[in-house]
């Protein structure tokens, strides 16, 4: 994951909370069971699986739709 501003974060964060595909990475989802949590808080997009630098295809659709 890299430094977003607030509403870029939003957006991703937004997208992948409503995302029927969402999976973490595995250092996201390797943070979050350190720290006894089921889900990864801040899961946005960019800790997706299939991200892959904004090419995936429902963060595209969900972007275009909603932003």
């Amino acid at each position: 994951m890299i430094n977003l501003d607030k509403k870029t974060r939003e957006k991703y964060n937004a997208i992948a909370q409503e995302c029927q595909e969402y999976e973490p990475i595995a250092a996201a989802r390797n943070l979050s069971m350190a720290y006894g949590e089921d889900e990864v808080e801040d899961a946005g997009c960019d800790s997706c699986i299939h991200f892959n630098d904004g090419e995936c295809d429902i963060y595209k659709r969900e972007a275009e739709e909603t932003y």
